[in-house]
């Protein structure tokens, strides 16, 4: 999508078989860990609805993507492994098996909001989108370390 819109972008993924389906795609990846993976500088950094993976270091993510730029979230904060029902619960989390490891945690919203306080990092913009099923947050660096 971007690259046909003249965008140069990177991306950083843990994955084998996400890379290779992505380097298929056109797309420039590395294979990394974007806990500790160094991150070039970059106008934008952007993770879709992975952040949970790195519970309980979400607010260390924040930190890393604002100190390279604007950084843009849109993670899931409702979701059916929060369902009451055991069975959709179950199918739901079962469904998170990734890369060998599963992760039954999810951020809801008022975990969110204590994550991007933990953080310390300037908001721009956070609102609940898709019908609320999703957080949006657009943040950068603190005013003092920019």
């Amino acid at each position: 999508y971007l690259k046909k819109r003249g965008v140069d972008y990177f991306g950083i993924d843990l994955l084998p078989a996400m890379m290779t389906r992505l380097r298929r795609m056109g797309a420039r990846v590395e294979q990394g860990d974007v806990a500790t993976t160094p991150l070039p500088p970059a106008e934008y950094t952007l993770m879709l609805g992975s952040l949970y993976h790195f519970h309980p270091a979400e607010a260390h993510i924040l930190q890393r993507m604002a100190a390279h730029g604007t950084g843009i979230i849109l993670e899931p904060i409702s979701n059916l492994s929060q369902s009451s029902n055991f069975v959709i619960r179950l199918l739901a989390r079962s469904a998170s098996f990734i890369g060998g490891t599963r992760s039954d945690f999810r951020l809801t919203p008022a975990r969110m909001d204590e994550v991007v306080r933990a953080s310390g990092v300037r908001v721009l913009r956070s609102e609940d989108v898709l019908d609320s099923q999703y957080r949006l947050t657009v943040f950068t660096a603190p005013e003092a370390a920019r």
